[in-house]
């Protein structure tokens, strides 16, 4: 793709663009109901995953109706050939989506502000994180982008959350007006890139091989949501080469410390660590930010240096039989350490699998963690769908 694709010229005006059409429909519902018509209507989207109640507002059953279709050019095959990597590494890519696509947002050093005012990842934690993994696993699950399918009704719902993000934000006196729009299409570009790119490259850095297609397949399956999600079509890239380049111009443009980076980053792995049972995962949080997002970033959110033997002595002890002779260990654990701190393509195959190891368990306890953590509210509890838990090795 041309290097002129993503300008500074055509991204800044970007950032004072929302979303128009939930925009109003938000708004729609408050003149005539006020906010707590609009409270109503939130709580039963949390609670209905199938059917537009025939009670909305006619405003909000327009927007359902408008949005309800998947864009004329998403292609089934294609989508059931993304669908198809979750199904095989779904863990796996849930443990990138938190310790790598929500780290790589909060480096917005002006998008990330919507997060700390609004209180979502400072204070509800928790509620954030359920919401950024069941609406990853609604979109994934087979037969679910469809018309009207269930990750079309999962992204309808987080489009219009959005828009009232945006509806909140603008009348705090706290918002700063160079900041941009809150939630605005450049911000909303760059996260969903998480989704896709951000995983992708992650799942390279695990050594779990894609081909081609398959990974143009699961791009596309992002491409698709996002156009449900509101963003605008100038801003979908055509494929993943012209997304990275849509991701690094923005890291360049947003990229940098900042207060409010750093809060909502110390309650993410906060968080994190506190789920996961037992002591043998301790460290592994921060150690797998650091090795996913690199350390130029992972200083610009204050992520701490790992203790490194607390980390992963015990996960050797706990992997006997990767580990070979005991009296090796201390070689081994010296070369996993360096494969934080290196690019893991020079991993030899013995080293690679103990590593691949590590982190397919630590993927696996950090799922199940998130199933046993209460989101409450109105909300369904995360689970994942009885078919996939065998076939990741889940606990029934």
């Amino acid at each position: 793709m041309s290097e002129t694709r993503w300008t500074d010229a055509f991204l800044e005006p970007m950032r004072t663009v929302g979303d128009p059409l939930a925009d109003q429909t938000i708004q729609a519902v408050i003149d005539r109901g006020g906010p707590q018509a609009l409270d109503a209507v939130l709580r039963s989207l949390a609670r209905n995953d199938t059917v537009v109640p025939e009670d909305f507002p006619l405003a909000v059953q327009d927007y359902c109706a408008q949005t309800a279709r998947l864009p004329s050019w998403a292609d089934p095959t294609v989508i059931v050939k993304g669908q198809e990597i979750f199904d095989r590494y779904g863990a796996e890519i849930t443990a990138i989506l938190l310790c790598a696509s929500l780290p790589s947002c909060y480096a917005l050093a002006k998008g990330v502000h919507v997060l700390l005012l609004s209180r979502q990842l400072s204070e509800y934690v928790d509620r954030r994180i359920h919401e950024t993994a069941r609406f990853m696993f609604d979109v994934m699950m087979p037969g679910s982008l469809v018309d009207n399918g269930l990750g079309v009704r999962a992204t309808q719902n987080i489009r219009l959350l959005h828009a009232t993000m945006r509806h909140i934000m603008l009348s705090k006196p706290a918002w700063q007006a160079d900041w941009g729009s809150p939630l605005n299409q450049e911000d909303m570009a760059f996260t969903l890139m998480t989704f896709s790119v951000v995983v992708l490259d992650g799942l390279r850095r695990l050594h779990i091989a894609l081909t081609p297609d398959e990974q143009a397949a699961y791009f596309h399956v992002w491409n698709v949501v996002g156009t449900i999600l509101g963003v605008h079509p100038s801003l979908l890239p055509s494929d993943e080469e012209d997304g990275r380049a849509l991701v690094d111009t923005i890291r360049r443009r947003q990229y940098g410390p900042s207060a409010a980076g750093t809060t909502v980053t110390t309650a993410l792995i906060a968080f994190l660590q506190h789920i996961i049972p037992g002591t043998v995962f301790d460290g592994f949080v921060v150690a797998n930010i650091r090795f996913l997002v690199g350390a130029e970033v992972s200083e610009m959110l204050d992520v701490p240096e790992p203790q490194w033997t607390r980390a992963l002595t015990p996960l050797l002890k706990r992997l006997r039989a990767f580990a070979g002779d005991p009296t090796d260990r201390p070689a081994i654990l010296t070369t996993l350490i360096g494969t934080f701190r290196r690019d893991s393509s020079t991993l030899e195959r013995r080293e690679l699998a103990i590593f691949n190891k590590m982190f397919g368990e630590f993927s696996v306890k950090l799922l199940q963690a998130l199933e046993l953590v209460e989101r409450g509210g109105d909300r369904p509890t995360f689970h994942v769908p009885d078919a996939l838990r065998a076939r990741w090795g889940l606990q029934p």
